[in-house]
C-alpha cells in the first residue's frame, strides 16, 4: 500500500541526506527524454541510486512527477541545453561527447543536456521541501513524545500499535523523533547495493557477449528511423565484432509517403563493420550488399510515421509573375509531389549533414536550422550535430544493391550504389554520392552532396522513354489532353545546397518526341521532336517552374520547321480564327503566332498558369 510507504517515509528513520538523493537522481532520471536519447545517463543515474543510499520510494515518485514536469518545461529545458552546448562551456561539452564511454550518455541531445541541469535544480527544490516537511513533522511528533504523557499512554496500548502496523506499518523502532531529528546523513553508501550494482554490471557485460546482434540491430533500426521517417524492420541480426561481420534478414523500410508499401525491401544485408568506436557510439560499416532487394512492395502491416512528417513551404510564386508558377500551377496532385520532394529534401539534409555551425556562408543559420528542426522533429529529437568530431557516428563506405524490383518498372531492375554515405560527411576525405541506374537505362539518378572538399552539391536526373499519355494526365489542362502518344525525356543537371528547404537551381531539358499536340482543344499538330528547357530553381520541396516565352516559341519554330508548313497554314490557321491570332506566309512568323496559340491553349500551363485562379 502507498500510504504504508508514504508512512514508512515519515515515521522511519530516513535521513535528510537520503531525501536530497532520491530526489535528485529521480528528478534527473525523470527529465532525461527516453533511453535512446541518454542510455549511458540513464544507467549511471540507476547504478548511483542503488549504491547511494536513497529512499527508492522517494526517488520513484519524484522520478515520475518529473516526468510529467519535464514535458511541460520542454522549451526551456532546449534552451538550457542550448546555453551549455552552443555557449561558453560547450569545449567541454564537446570533448564529453567524442569521449568513450561518455559519447553514450547522448549528451549531444539538446534536452538531455539541458535536462541534467534541469532535473537537479528541480531534485533539490523538491528535496529541501520533502525535507522541511518531515522535520516539521517529526518536530511536532517529539513535542508529543516529551510533553503528552496521555499521547504515550494511547500509542502504547497494544490496539492502537495493531492499528497503526495494519494501516500505516512499521514506526521507528526504539528511537525517539528526538533521535531521528538529531540524525543528519547515515551512511551515504548502500552495502548491499554495492554488490548489486557489481552484479548489474556483469550481468551486461555477459548480455553484450550473447545480445550484441539484437542490442546492435535495435542501434541500428532506431538510426533507420530518424533517417528514414517511418518504420524500419528486420527480423534478425548477427554481429561478428571480431570478424567484423554483419547478417541482418528480413529488412523492410516502410515508405513514408505511403505506410502502406516499402521504399526498400531485402532478404538479406551482408555488411563488414568495424566495431572499435562503439564505445564513442560510432557504427561504420564499409561495405553494405543488399540481396534481393525491391521497391514499392505493399506490406503486411502498414508502417507508422516516426517523428513529424516534413511539411513543405507554402507556394512563394509571386502572383503577377506571368512566367513562373509552382507546383500546383502545373501538376494535378501537386500537394502529394510536394510531400514526397519533401521527405527527398530531408533524405538529402541526412545525407549532406550538418556542416558547421560557424559558417557563414551557409544560406541558414544555426538558429534557423534547429528551429526547423524543432518544428518537423520536436524539441526531444533535435541534436547539436555540429559538435559531432573526429568520424561521423554513423557511416556506410559503400552501398550496393544490384537487381532492385520495383512495380513501377516490370521490365526493369534498379541498381542502386553509395558511397561515403553519412551522418557528417563533413568529417570524411570524400563526398558522398548515391547513383541509381535501370537496367534499361530508363532512369539514371547521379547525386553528389557537400562534403570532404566539395562545398555545394550536384544533382543529376535522367528519365528516358517515359509515356506522354501518363505525363499529361498529371497536368493540369482544360479540356482534352495535352499530349497524345509518344513519349518524353527528361534531363536535369544543377546543383543543391544545404538551408530551409534545400536550395536548387536545376535547368531541365524535357524533350517529347512522336507526339500530338492539342492546342486549345481547336486542334492537334504532329511533333516529331520537341525540345523545352525549363527552369528549375528555389527551395526543393515547393520549387519555382519557369518556361520563357520565347525559348517555348523557338522551340515550336524547331519543332516544326521540317515537316508542319502546310499543316499550320491550312488547319491551324482555320482554327486558330477564334483566338484572333492571325498567320503570315512566313513559315517562322507562322509558328511564332502557334507558339502563341499554344500557351494560350495550355491553360497557363507554361507561363501564367493561375490566371484561371480568377476565374
Amino acid at each position: 500500500m502507498i500510504t504504508r510507504k508514504i508512512s514508512k517515509l515519515i515515521r522511519g528513520n530516513t535521513t535528510p541526506m537520503q531525501i536530497m538523493l532520491a530526489t535528485i537522481l529521480g528528478s534527473m532520471l525523470g527529465f532525461i527524454p527516453s533511453f535512446a536519447q541518454g542510455a549511458g545517463l540513464v544507467v549511471l543515474l540507476v547504478i548511483l541510486l542503488v549504491i547511494l543510499n536513497a529512499n527508492l520510494f522517494v526517488a520513484t515518485m519524484t522520478g515520475l512527477a518529473a516526468k510529467a514536469i519535464s514535458l511541460a518545461l520542454l522549451p526551456v529545458t532546449f534552451l538550457v541545453g542550448r546555453a551549455l552546448l552552443d555557449g561558453p562551456t560547450q569545449p567541454l561539452f564537446k570533448a564529453m561527447i567524442n569521449a568513450p564511454v561518455l559519447a553514450l550518455f547522448g549528451l549531444e541531445y539538446y534536452v538531455t543536456t539541458g535536462g541534467i541541469v534541469m532535473g537537479a535544480l528541480v531534485g533539490i527544490v523538491a528535496g529541501i521541501l520533502l525535507k522541511r516537511s518531515l522535520s516539521g513533522f517529526r518536530k511536532q511528533m517529539a513535542k508529543l513524545e516529551e510533553g503528552s504523557p496521555k499521547f504515550t499512554q494511547i500509542t502504547s496500548t497494544w490496539w492502537a500499535k495493531l492499528l497503526i502496523f495494519v494501516f500505516i506499518g512499521k514506526g521507528h523502532g526504539k528511537q525517539t523523533y528526538q533521535e531521528l531529528l538529531d540524525r543528519k546523513a547515515g551512511n551515504p553508501i548502500r552495502p548491499v547495493g554495492v554488490v548489486v550494482a557489481v552484479m548489474l554490471i556483469a550481468l551486461c557485460v555477459v548480455a553484450l557477449q550473447f545480445a550484441r546482434g539484437p542490442i546492435f540491430m535495435n542501434m541500428l533500426r532506431s538510426s533507420l528511423e530518424r533517417a528514414n521517417g517511418a518504420t524500419v524492420d528486420m527480423q534478425d541480426a548477427k554481429l561478428d565484432i571480431a570478424e567484423g561481420k554483419l547478417e541482418i534478414t528480413g529488412f523492410a523500410m516502410a515508405d513514408p509517403n505511403n505506410l502502406q508499401t516499402d521504399l526498400l525491401r531485402a532478404t538479406r544485408i551482408e555488411a563488414d563493420i568495424s566495431g572499435a568506436d562503439l564505445l564513442r557510439k560510432r557504427i561504420a560499416i564499409d561495405r553494405l550488399v543488399m540481396v534481393d532487394a525491391s521497391h514499392g512492395e505493399k506490406r503486411a502491416t502498414p508502417g507508422n510515421i516516426v517523428g513529424k512528417a516534413p511539411t513543405p513551404p507554402d507556394s512563394d510564386v509571386d502572383e503577377g509573375d506571368e512566367t513562373s508558377g509552382g507546383l500546383e500551377d502545373y501538376i494535378q496532385k501537386a500537394q502529394q509531389w510536394k510531400q514526397r520532394l519533401a521527405q527527398i529534401r530531408k533524405w538529402l539534409e541526412k545525407m549532406s549533414g550538418p556542416g558547421d555551425a560557424d559558417d557563414e556562408t551557409q544560406d541558414e543559420t544555426l538558429k534557423e536550422r534547429l528551429a526547423r528542426q524543432i518544428a518537423e522533429q520536436g524539441y526531444s529529437r533535435v541534436q547539436a550535430d555540429h559538435l559531432i568530431d573526429g568520424s561521423p557516428t554513423f557511416s556506410i563506405y559503400e552501398l550496393i544493391a544490384k537487381g532492385v524490383t520495383t512495380p513501377r518498372l516490370e521490365n526493369e531492375t534498379l541498381e542502386i550504389l553509395g558511397t561515403n554515405l553519412s551522418t557528417h560527411p563533413h568529417l570524411l576525405d570524400k563526398a558522398p554520392t548515391l547513383t541509381i541506374k535501370s537496367s534499361s537505362k530508363t532512369i539514371e539518378v547521379d547525386i553528389k552532396l557537400p562534403g570532404g572538399e566539395v562545398v555545394k552539391g550536384t544533382l543529376l536526373v535522367s528519365l528516358s522513354n517515359l509515356s506522354a499519355d501518363k505525363i499529361a494526365q498529371e497536368l493540369i489542362f482544360a479540356g482534352t489532353p495535352l499530349m497524345k502518344g509518344g513519349t518524353i525525356d527528361v534531363l536535369a543537371k544543377g546543383s543543391w545546397s544545404r538551408g530551409a528547404g534545400g536550395t536548387i537551381d536545376l535547368p531541365l531539358t524535357t524533350t517529347i518526341r512522336n507526339t500530338k499536340l492539342s492546342i486549345a482543344g481547336r486542334g492537334e499538330v504532329d511533333i516529331k521532336e520537341l525540345i523545352i528547357p525549363i527552369a528549375v530553381s528555389g527551395t526543393l520541396d515547393n520549387p519555382r517552374i519557369t518556361i520563357e516565352e520565347k525559348a517555348l516559341t523557338d522551340a515550336l519554330v524547331k519543332a516544326g520547321a521540317s515537316k508542319l508548313t502546310a499543316e499550320l497554314k491550312g488547319k491551324l490557321d482555320d482554327k486558330l480564327k477564334d483566338s484572333g491570332i492571325k498567320l503570315p506566309g512566313d513559315l517562322g512568323k507562322d509558328l511564332e503566332g502557334a507558339g502563341d496559340a499554344f500557351k494560350k491553349g495550355l491553360g497557363g500551363l507554361f507561363g501564367g498558369g493561375k490566371k484561371d485562379k480568377d476565374d
